[in-house]
């Protein structure tokens, strides 16, 4: 169930790609720390992205959940049932909710959102800073007009 990551290898992040990120890190950051961290601790990256404070959120579609890491390598779960496949969760805590592979991801610095592309529930969903999860787009099925989300 999860071999996805390696038949879709061609669409994840490379080490490379990592490195390159966090070397855009402000200068006297823990850059070390986060690119090892980054290089060895996940099984599918598929989506990074920054906030203001130089966190990274890493979606890791392989264990199905979204990681933080803080400039100095500490990983901390902020959403996702470990290697749960679904669709749940939405109203309750990020750290319960299911994706059914979580993409790409990005960071609103002014609201503090993070908005999680969940691709085959065809759902873009918000984790809030108070660590709750909601769809903000997407009925949960393919419309036949546009592109999967």
């Amino acid at each position: 169930m999860w071999n996805q990551c390696e038949r879709q290898a061609h669409h994840s992040l490379t080490r490379a790609t990592v490195v390159k990120i966090v070397d855009d890190f402000p200068q006297g950051s823990t850059k070390f720390n986060v690119i090892t961290t980054l290089a060895s601790r996940f099984s599918c990256v598929m989506g990074l992205t920054l906030d203001n404070a130089t966190n990274v959120y890493v979606s890791d579609a392989g264990a199905g959940m979204i990681f933080k890491v803080s400039p100095s390598g500490t990983v901390s779960s902020i959403a996702g049932a470990e290697r749960t496949r679904g669709y749940g969760g939405d109203g309750g805590l990020a750290t319960d909710a299911q994706f059914n592979v979580n993409y790409g991801i990005a960071f609103d610095n002014r609201s503090g959102i993070l908005y999680v592309a969940d691709h085959y529930n065809h759902r873009v969903r918000s984790i809030y800073p108070t660590g709750i999860i909601q769809t903000v787009t997407g009925t949960g099925v393919l419309d036949s007009a546009a592109t999967e989300v």
